[in-house]
């Protein structure tokens, strides 16, 4: 067996154990909604903080989404977008933090990207902090996260062709700073 079958043969057992934790959480077992949460919390982190620009508001949206994901989980009809589901969720839930808060703070903080070694990620966060807030959110879905654009699509309840438009701006504003 190839090296490539056994990853491939590893990634599905890991996606039908999540799914399984996945029911039993619609079922009412905290157990199984927390190793799911424990998953995704980097990703579920750099999501609130690149919208929310700080550790105090970010913490609480994530508390938020939490809450409201363990009360509606029940609601969710197809387990493979749980996470999905989960960071639409806490979208909403920055969204209604940044009315409450408005005017919007500066960005004194940037969000922490995926990038494996510490010079792409300072070179990361440079450019991430001086995007337009609407092209940062997509980038750092798309590049920070690894999301498709189908998927940045539904987290943010906008097309994918606008998804593709500001990946494009983003892409050139990125490119000003090269």
């Amino acid at each position: 067996m190839s090296i490539i079958a056994i990853m491939n043969q590893n990634n599905d057992m890991e996606t039908v154990q999540m799914i399984e934790w996945i029911r039993q959480a619609q079922q009412g077992d905290a157990d199984a909604y927390g190793k799911l949460i424990g998953i995704y919390q980097d990703c579920f982190y750099r999501v609130a903080r690149s919208r929310l620009h700080n550790d105090e508001d970010a913490a609480d949206a994530i508390q938020e989404m939490l809450l409201t994901g363990w009360e509606k989980c029940s609601t969710l009809k197809e387990p493979k977008y749980f996470k999905t589901w989960m960071i639409r969720i806490l979208i909403n839930k920055c969204n209604n933090i940044l009315r409450k808060n408005r005017p919007l703070e500066s960005l004194d903080h940037i969000p922490e990207p995926c990038a494996e070694n510490m010079e792409d990620n300072i070179m990361f966060q440079a450019m991430i902090q001086e995007l337009s807030e609407k092209n940062r959110i997509v980038m750092a879905l798309y590049y920070g996260d690894s999301y498709t654009i189908r998927e940045i699509s539904q987290i943010l309840e906008i097309s994918e062709d606008a998804v593709k438009n500001r990946l494009s701006r983003g892409r050139k504003e990125v490119l000003k700073f090269l």
